[in-house]
């Protein structure tokens, strides 16, 4: 099945410009230009509303921007893995200061499915809500791995690169966070009445 999503997580920049764009605010225009959306829908992935998906990305590409020079990335590659995992540090501590999440509960309880094209018949069946409550109840490296695999559609060689660790770390890792979050849904399900014990 084709779900519209790019297969890798890079934007295949040639590695000329991302070594330009460590003393050119030209050449950094273009890697934003070629990242922006790739980086907004995973923001949104995480975050779960645009608007503050897109304050996030602003302070994601703002870092990036100035830390280029003293980072240094030397490929497209690099310059991938180190904008996820920038990505991934922002948005865990807009996370961790929302209120205790009251904001967020507020978000999941009104949320749709993804605004992206990734879905097909089946996911339309997904109580989108409860799914999105229950991803709120793993560890936020956990959040990282099933929004990366699933709604992004990146490979565990791809996600070992963003998340500094090896392929077989990763596979170990997407297992236990689907176990958990199997069990969360499952107990959901439940006490919703929409699944017998």
């Amino acid at each position: 099945m084709s779900n519209g999503i790019d297969k890798t997580y890079t934007a295949g920049c040639d590695d000329g410009l991302v070594i330009r764009s460590h003393k050119d605010a030209e050449g950094f225009g273009l890697l934003y230009d070629a990242y922006y959306e790739k980086l907004f829908k995973y923001c949104i992935h995480r975050l779960y509303d645009r608007d503050i998906a897109e304050e996030v990305l602003g302070e994601i590409f703002f870092y990036l921007a100035n830390t280029i020079a003293m980072t240094r990335p030397s490929s497209d590659k690099a310059f991938a893995g180190w904008a996820y995992r920038v990505a991934n540090r922002k948005i865990n501590r807009r996370l961790k200061t929302m209120l205790r999440r009251r904001q967020l509960a507020v978000i999941i309880a009104q949320a749709e499915p993804p605004e992206t094209n990734i879905l097909d018949e089946d996911d339309k069946k997904i109580i989108w809500p409860m799914l999105y409550e229950a991803m709120m109840q793993l560890s936020f490296s956990r959040q990282n791995i099933i929004t990366l695999r699933f709604l992004e559609g990146f490979k565990a060689a791809e996600i070992s690169e963003i998340m500094r660790t090896g392929p077989d770390r990763v596979r170990d890792q997407i297992t236990a966070a689907i176990g958990q979050l199997r069990e969360i849904l499952n107990q959901k399900l439940t006490r919703a009445g929409l699944k017998k014990e």
